[in-house]
C-alpha cells in the first residue's frame, strides 16, 4: 500500500536516498532545488524556503517527491505579466512534481497529486502552477499533467529549452 505524507525530519536519509537514485534524465526534468544533503535537511525540518514538501512511499522507499512554495517566483511573475490567469501571491502555489524512474507512469504521480491538492485546498490555495513549467521534450510529464486537469497557458523558452506553461484551477469557476 502506498503511504502519502507531508516530508518531515525523520525523512532526511530516505528523501536523499530517493535523489540519489534518480536517473539524470529525471534530475534534468526537476529542478527547484540542488540535491546536497543540506538542502534536504533544510527540506525535511520544513525550513528551506518556505517550501512544502509530500511525499508517497512504498515498501518504505519513498517512490515520489514534491515540493511547492506559496506564491510564484519572480521569474514566473514576469512570465505570466501579461497574462490573464491573474496571479495572486496569496493563494497561488507553485508546484515541482517528480517520481522515481521505476514508478513513472503507473499512476503514482496521480497519487501524489490528489494528496498535494487535498493539502493545499486546507489553505485555501485557489491554483496550482507549474514551477518552471515543464519542458515540452518530456513527452510524459505533458501527457501527465493535461490528464490530471492542468491547463495551458502558452510556450517559453529557458536556458536554450522550449518549455510549456502551465495551471490547475482548485475551485470549480475555472474549471
Amino acid at each position: 500500500m502506498i503511504e502519502r505524507k507531508k516530508v518531515t525530519p525523520e525523512h532526511v536519509e530516505a528523501l536523499g536516498q530517493y535523489f540519489n537514485q534518480l536517473s539524470e534524465e529525471t534530475k534534468e526534468y526537476f529542478a527547484p532545488h540542488p540535491f546536497d544533503i543540506d538542502t534536504i535537511i533544510a527540506i525535511c525540518k520544513g525550513s528551506y524556503k518556505d517550501y512544502k514538501a509530500f511525499i508517497c512511499i512504498l515498501d518504505g522507499l519513498i517512490i515520489a517527491y514534491a515540493v511547492v512554495k506559496n506564491a510564484p517566483t519572480a521569474r514566473e511573475l514576469e512570465r505570466f505579466a501579461n497574462s490573464s490567469i491573474g496571479i495572486n501571491i496569496e493563494n497561488n502555489y507553485i508546484l515541482a512534481p517528480s517520481v522515481a524512474d521505476a514508478f513513472q507512469s503507473k499512476g503514482i504521480g496521480s497519487i501524489l497529486l490528489d494528496f498535494v491538492e487535498s493539502e493545499l485546498r486546507k489553505l485555501k490555495a485557489e491554483k496550482i502552477i507549474l514551477w518552471g513549467g515543464v519542458q515540452l521534450r518530456n513527452k510524459r510529464a505533458v501527457h501527465y499533467y493535461l490528464k490530471n486537469g492542468f491547463k495551458t497557458l502558452g510556450e517559453f523558452s529557458h536556458n536554450g529549452l522550449d518549455n510549456l506553461d502551465m495551471v490547475k484551477y482548485l475551485n470549480e469557476e475555472h474549471t
